[in-house]
């Protein structure tokens, strides 16, 4: 039970899902469906990479329900700063604060798994910009 006394949702990590519709999965997404929290992250990572996308994603979301932001604002502040590199980066974020926190366990955790951000950030842009290159790819 979440604070409340209100059943919480089950989670369900899709760690190679792609992004839903036509969001671009840098390094991760998340949102909530009829089965539950649903946390997707790219290929290509490093199984500590995975972890470190999986955690923040989490901690994000978690947050993000906890202090009454809608999904639907994120996603629609996702959808209409698609150029940012992490919209939820920006101050008018509907989410920035949850964002931000969930950054911050991120940066924490690197060096707990043995990953050095520089690396990680380089890793995780090239699979941003292959997936957004593939999105607008003509046909």
């Amino acid at each position: 039970m979440v604070s409340g006394g209100r059943p919480h949702d089950a989670a369900h990590l899709y760690v190679h899902g792609p992004a839903r519709g036509d969001a671009v999965c840098g390094r991760g997404d998340w949102h909530y469906s009829h089965k539950g929290l649903e946390i997707r992250v790219p290929r290509g990572l490093s199984d500590e990479e995975i972890v470190l996308v999986m955690v923040p994603e989490l901690v994000e979301s978690f947050l993000v329900r906890h202090d009454g932001v809608h999904e639907a604002a994120v996603n629609a502040f996702d959808q209409a700063h698609a150029d940012a590199d992490e919209a939820g980066a920006l101050s008018a974020a509907p989410y920035h604060d949850e964002h931000a926190a969930a950054t911050k366990v991120e940066r924490k955790l690197a060096p707990v798994v043995g990953v050095r951000w520089a690396t990680y950030d380089r890793d995780t842009d090239r699979l941003y910009d292959a997936v957004k290159a593939a999105l607008h790819a003509p046909d």
